[in-house]
This record gives C-alpha cells, sequence and structure tokens, in this order.
C-alpha cells in the first residue's frame, strides 16, 4: 500500500513539475482563417477580397486558492491575448474596374504575437 501511495505521489509530482510548459503554450497560428471584406466608393462601385487573419491559441495558467476572507477563494486568471500587432494592408482583388483607387486595399492590425496576460474574472477586463 505504501508503494503505490508512493508511486502516486511522484507521478503527480512529475506532473505539476511539467505543467508549466503545457499549461502557458499560448502561441500566434498564423493565417488560421480568412474573412471576406467588401468596400463600396461613393459611386457605388465594389471591391471584396479574402484576408488572411492570425489569431492566438493555446493554453494559460489559471489556478485558485483558498483564503480566510469571504468568498473563501482568490482566482489567479490569465488568457492567451494578442501582445503585439502590426499594421497590414492587403489588397482587394475582385474589383470593378471603375472602383475607386481608396477602397482598393484594406489596412488592419495583424496579430503577431500572443501571450498570458491576467485578467479581473469578477469584472471579465483583460490587462492588454
Amino acid at each position: 500500500m505504501e508503494i503505490a501511495a508512493a508511486l502516486w505521489v511522484f507521478t503527480f509530482l512529475a506532473f505539476v513539475a511539467g505543467a508549466p510548459s503545457e499549461r502557458n503554450s499560448c502561441n500566434v497560428i498564423t493565417n488560421h482563417t480568412a474573412i471576406t471584406v467588401n468596400k463600396t466608393d461613393m459611386e457605388g462601385r465594389k471591391c471584396s477580397g479574402s484576408i488572411p487573419i492570425s489569431v492566438c491559441m493555446g493554453l494559460c495558467k489559471t489556478s485558485e486558492k483558498g483564503t480566510y476572507i469571504f468568498p473563501n477563494h482568490e482566482n489567479d486568471n490569465t488568457a492567451c491575448v494578442p501582445t503585439a500587432v502590426a499594421l497590414v494592408t492587403a489588397p482587394l482583388t475582385d474589383c470593378h474596374p471603375e472602383a475607386d483607387v481608396s477602397i482598393r486595399t484594406i489596412s488592419y492590425n495583424q496579430t503577431t504575437a500572443c501571450g498570458c496576460n491576467p485578467f479581473d474574472h469578477a469584472t471579465l477586463t483583460g490587462n492588454v
């Protein structure tokens, strides 16, 4: 019985020791999906195109510890969020031949880096 208990404790400690790298695996995934963008000029001519977007995916550490003050627990929450963006200009490829040059491109912020940032669970606001 003592050997089984010791083996269980060893397995648990090995899991916990390896957990931080597995629990904090927040990364940017480039070109994860594409969205369709449509723009119209003052004359009603249209341009559209598909632009690739990057997203943040992964796991971040979240924990809870007991306290002596009501509600008797304290949360430590983090979320996988963008930590850096870059302004990108992409062409819209499906345009009316006489469409204004101002609607032939779109500029947007593309995620370039992600990280685990803390947030307040009570208000659900992040520190981004």
